[in-house]
């Protein structure tokens, strides 16, 4: 008899600490737990070359503003570039590549200039994964056969 109180008592002590591990309402959260892999990821793109600061650079060099190597980075340098560029157009300064001053650079969201960017017209269908072109022709269904 008193192995199965034990038993019992030990069914409901096991039963009841599931509800004591959730959250109810009102409760503080759990602390936050630090993701390693996503910082890493984080600060390793925030400090790559890329291709729209490169163009950017190009486009700024040509037009006397900035001096420095074309690395595709955000150098202090850069920023000073874009900041004088910014300044020379009456734009607000702050010295990042926002859509105005791209604009005014002459370059699309992506980088490329925009004499360079195909115009819908022109482009021809993707073949890249995702691409959602028309078929080029459908059978005829009431016609159709299986091999």
């Amino acid at each position: 008899m008193n192995g199965l109180k034990a038993i019992g008592l030990t069914v409901m002590l096991i039963g009841s600490a599931a509800p004591a591990l959730a959250q109810l309402p009102g409760e503080p959260r759990r602390p936050f737990q630090y993701d390693a892999t996503g910082d890493a990821k984080y600060n390793f793109e925030r400090g790559a070359p890329d291709a729209r600061v490169r163009d950017a650079q190009r486009v700024l060099q040509e037009r006397g503003f900035y001096h420095g190597p074309l690395d595709g980075l955000m150098t202090p340098e850069m920023r000073r570039a874009v900041w004088n560029f910014q300044k020379a157009q009456g734009f607000r300064l702050s010295g990042r590549l926002e859509q105005q001053t791209m604009d005014a650079l002459g370059l699309t969201p992506t980088g490329a200039t925009a004499k360079d960017a195909p115009s819908s017209s022109e482009s021809e269908p993707s073949a890249l994964p995702g691409s959602f072109a028309a078929p080029r022709s459908t059978p005829d269904q009431g016609n159709f056969q299986a091999p």
